[in-house]
């Protein structure tokens, strides 16, 4: 009889085979109530608030409207819920995970078209951690290991030198809450619900812990300081890696001073004018030593950190937001622009 480990994976792997959109972008989040039954009505109020509209009638995942508003379908299985999203990140931002564990267990997985991705765990209102579903030794570490154990399962079954880190993710959430995704419920029609945009989900402030250093930074401020932090890092960044010499940069700057984020032509700039140059630099004269200690790889990672700032507090999911970046390219100093940032924040 086959283990539950390696049937989970064998079905993923097919089903990654049979559905080919599916290992391009996107979001599968998994709502297991701490006792009693997980409504879709309760989940969505408690994921995206008054972002969200009236549950739709059922309708095919590629029927979805898409435009301004974000589609998210949605599944009843038994007591849990779960939220499916074709080319979406809205179950994978820290501040969705935070309010929708407050009491229930919440497993997500998300991935893009450009690779990035993350595997995260939330409960008691906090996300108790996230990593890189292509960094198998993560998966084998002892403190996700006492929060998420079927991880180290799965880190011994999945080939490191393949394409099974995505099955390995979906395998992990299955064994994590006995939910199954599978070709028969994404071809069927299901609930839907429009959101209105990412930023009028996540710009409230983050709770909760990660790997990363720095997420606790905006966990009880106000949104007036978290922009006053990130305007002090934008600074701290564009002065410490000479940045300032690039024009977008200062507007970078100025619009978070002011409580702004980019706009859609700002956002489109970014990585023409910023960004791409500081990263052909870098390819340029690319060796063989390790890149952490690269200073033109940091001085990339700079340049993203300010892209990534642009877009305010919350806007990208943690292992992949601008404190990522900004720990990236500081190293060794960065616990001193995070101790600044804290005390900005009155923390």
């Amino acid at each position: 009889m086959r283990n539950p480990q390696e049937e989970a994976l064998d079905h993923y792997r097919a089903l990654l085979r049979e559905v080919e959109w599916l290992s391009v972008a996107m979001c599968w989040t998994v709502v297991v109530p701490d006792e009693g039954y997980a409504s879709m009505a309760e989940v969505v109020g408690q994921a995206f608030g008054a972002a969200a509209g009236e549950i739709g009638p059922p309708a095919h995942i590629h029927e979805l409207p898409y435009g301004h508003k974000l589609p998210v379908s949605l599944g009843q299985h038994g007591p849990i819920v779960s939220l499916f999203e074709n080319n979406g990140l809205l179950g994978a931002q820290p501040p969705v995970l935070n309010r929708v564990s407050a009491s229930a267990e919440v497993y997500s997985v998300y991935w893009d078209i450009d690779g990035n991705n993350s595997v995260n765990k939330a409960a008691k209102g906090q996300v108790l951690l996230t990593l890189d579903a292509m960094e198998f030794e993560e998966w084998s570490h002892a403190d996700f290991l006492s929060a998420w154990p079927q991880l180290g399962v799965m880190a011994e079954s999945v080939d490191p030198d393949g394409d099974d880190w995505q099955a390995g993710a979906l395998a992990a959430a299955e064994l994590a809450t006995g939910v199954r995704l599978d070709s028969e419920w994404l071809a069927g029609r299901q609930p839907y619900v429009l959101v209105d945009s990412l930023q009028s989900v996540c710009t409230q402030p983050i709770t909760g812990v990660g790997r990363m250093p720095a997420p606790e930074l905006f966990a009880t401020s106000s949104a007036r300081l978290q922009f006053q932090a990130l305007t002090h890092l934008a600074s701290a960044t564009a002065n410490h890696f000479d940045l300032a010499a690039f024009p977008i940069v200062e507007e970078i700057i100025d619009l978070l001073a002011n409580g702004a984020t980019a706009d859609e032509r700002l956002a489109e700039r970014l990585p023409f004018e910023l960004v791409s140059p500081i990263a052909m630099e870098f390819s340029r004269y690319e060796d063989d030593g390790e890149m952490e200690l690269n200073p033109r790889w940091r001085r990339m990672q700079a340049a993203i950190t300010l892209d990534v700032a642009s877009r305010g507090p919350g806007a990208r999911p943690m292992g992949f937001d601008v404190f990522h970046h900004a720990e990236a390219a500081f190293g060794d100093e960065w616990a001193e622009v995070a101790a600044q940032m804290r005390a900005i924040l009155q923390l």
